[in-house]
Formats: structure tokens, sequence, C-alpha cells
């Protein structure tokens, strides 16, 4: 558990990476084909966020799991977020929530790949247009939800959506 979090002039707040840069594994930073599971295979798993101001990021997360154990169980909940980019990947996750979160962001994207049982609940965006698009890829992506309060959208693959005016925390010109 992290709790009571501070970040300013941060390149991306939050970053799981799992497959690394080409430049120093090779092909093993190449999602496919999977690679047998042993004791060096990488597992994130558990994570628990709360309680966290962020002033200023140039991207709020990326998570890129592997295929053959993906990211999982992660909570982050409870904060404010001033960032120039949403979430640059959500790759390989089975099981990731926000929560009770209040975002200013100047890019309005969520790339999702091969991810299920994401959660975005009572999360108040103020993005351009006051819209979110989704851009959702992969046969294994399902059960995508953004929820505020009564209000209940569920996100698939075969039709990425734009989210109107999910909802408004900071005023405009903030």
């Amino acid at each position: 558990m992290y709790e009571k979090i501070r970040m300013t002039n941060v390149e991306e707040a939050f970053k799981w990476d799992l497959l690394g840069s080409k430049r120093y594994v090779g092909e093993l930073a190449e999602r496919y084909p999977p690679r047998a599971i042993n004791k060096l295979t990488p597992v994130i798993k558990d994570i628990h966020i709360r309680n966290f101001i962020i002033e200023s990021a140039d991207k709020i997360l990326s998570i890129n799991g592997i295929p053959e154990i993906p990211c999982k169980n992660v909570l982050i909940e409870n904060g404010k977020i001033n960032s120039e980019k949403l979430i640059g990947a959500l790759n390989d996750v089975d099981g990731f929530t926000m929560r009770n979160i209040d975002i200013l962001a100047e890019d309005n994207r969520i790339n999702i790949l091969d991810s299920r049982n994401i959660l975005f609940e009572n999360v108040n965006f103020t993005v351009p247009n006051d819209e979110i698009l989704t851009d959702i890829k992969g046969d294994k992506s399902q059960n995508i939800i953004l929820q505020n309060g009564d209000s209940k959208t569920v996100c698939t693959r075969e039709n990425p959506i734009k989210v109107k005016k999910l909802s408004q925390f900071f005023p405009k010109g903030q």
C-alpha cells in the first residue's frame, strides 16, 4: 500500500512496464509470442495507492503487462490529478480500478489493449470537449466500465465510444 503521496513535475505518475525496451532486452520486449512462465517471469499484482495529489505530470499512467501473466488487482483511489495526457496504456491488465479521483487533463484518450475488469468509479474528468475517447483493442478486452453514481457506461472493443460529460469538478480555465 502506498498512501499520502504528492508529486510535482513528473514525466509519468504511475508506470509499470514488464516488457522493457528492445534496446536493452531485444526480442523479449515483444508481447508475442508469449513466453513460458518460470521463476523469472515478472509479476505485478495487488497494488493499492490512495490519498494522493499529482500537481503536474506529463502522463497519468501506463501499464504494460505481459500476455502470459497480466498485471492484476491495481486500485488507485482518493486523489487529485493535473496532467497533460490521460492513460497512455492499459495493456495486458486484469483488475484495475480508479475510484474517487478528480482529473484535469489536456488530453482525453484512454488506450486499452487486451485488458479486462477495468473500472473507473466516481472519476471526475475535466478534459477537452468534455469527452473521453476510448481506444480499445484486443480479443481479451472486456468488462471496461465508466461509472459515476447511477450512471454506468460499458465500453467495448467493437465500439470504442465517446463518453460525454462524465462530470465536472474543476472550473473551466484552471
